[in-house]
């Protein structure tokens, strides 16, 4: 059973918004967990653990786990 959706970088980001997908499940959208992005944008890599809390957080939320 999926229960979340985690896109990790633009081009996942970007496939993801071209598919006819409703709203049937909870999608985040996170930085790619690249070592260019760690050399290059370290802004961006320190937003990756605050997306996969939100994500923990959502999926501890629902209960069925």
């Amino acid at each position: 059973k999926v229960e979340a959706i985690v896109l990790l970088g633009r081009k996942a980001q970007n496939g993801w918004k071209k598919l006819e997908h409703g709203n049937r499940w909870k999608v985040f959208e996170s930085p790619h967990p690249s070592p260019v992005v760690f050399a290059t944008r370290r802004n961006e890599w320190n937003r990756i653990p605050v997306c996969l809390a939100e994500v923990r957080a959502y999926l501890d939320s629902n209960g069925d786990r």
